[in-house]
């Protein structure tokens, strides 16, 4: 079975391991980012139903996955994790705990970002933010379907929403977003968005979920 296969369900089931990687010198954040470093932000603007965010250039791990829909995803790799944790070296988690070219350990970070497309449902980018004090020097992937990149700075509408982020929750917060934009004539990106999901499965209440769309 190939690593793009399993990818995307163990960047959420993850997160489960926060507290035994939690950096004590962690730059705070807002709240729902646990004192993980997380992606740092300007709010612009608030409304009843999103806020206009610019987020400065940041570092991620990112890896492409095909073939999957975002639930089956998610539930494939919650199942391998479990079962068989060999399959771990393949992914970004790797990355994460040290099983990289440099074997250095990396604190984790929040949130996961899972791109989604609409008109490709089927195809997925997966990411993981590099810590702030590895992005000037940072360890090189191991595995080959993993890359560094930076986003440049930019501006997102954001929508919150609770509960386990699922493919169909992740769908209407998403539909809720872009129908609010198109009745304020808001110019957005709207060939993809992004979910981002703070908190691991081991949380069962209040719950931090996000889309992002981005603004053009």
């Amino acid at each position: 079975m190939s690593s793009s296969f399993i990818t995307v369900g163990l960047s959420v089931a993850v997160l489960a391991f926060v507290t035994l990687v939690m950096d004590a010198t962690a730059t705070k954040g807002p709240s729902f980012c646990h004192g993980l470093d997380c992606p740092p932000f300007t709010v612009l603007n608030k409304t009843s139903q999103y806020e206009v965010r610019a987020y400065n250039r940041t570092m991620w791990a990112r890896t492409h996955i095909a073939g999957q829909t975002f639930d089956q995803c998610q539930q494939t790799g919650v199942t391998l994790m479990a079962s068989d944790l060999n399959l771990i070296t393949c992914t970004i988690l790797s990355t994460i705990f040290g099983n990289n070219v440099d074997k250095q350990k990396i604190a984790m970070t929040t949130p996961v970002l899972i791109s989604v497309r609409p008109d490709q449902s089927l195809e997925h980018d997966v990411s993981f933010m590099v810590p702030f004090d590895k992005q000037p020097n940072p360890p090189r992937p191991a595995a080959a379907n993993i890359y560094l990149t930076y986003d440049a700075k930019h501006v997102s509408y954001v929508k919150s929403f609770p509960g386990f982020a699922s493919g169909s929750s992740v769908t209407e917060a998403a539909n809720q977003l872009s129908q609010a934009l198109q009745a304020e004539n808001l110019p957005f990106n709207s060939t993809v968005y992004y979910a981002a999901i703070y908190d691991g499965p081991y949380k069962l209440f209040d719950r931090h979920n996000e889309v992002w769309y981005d603004a053009i």
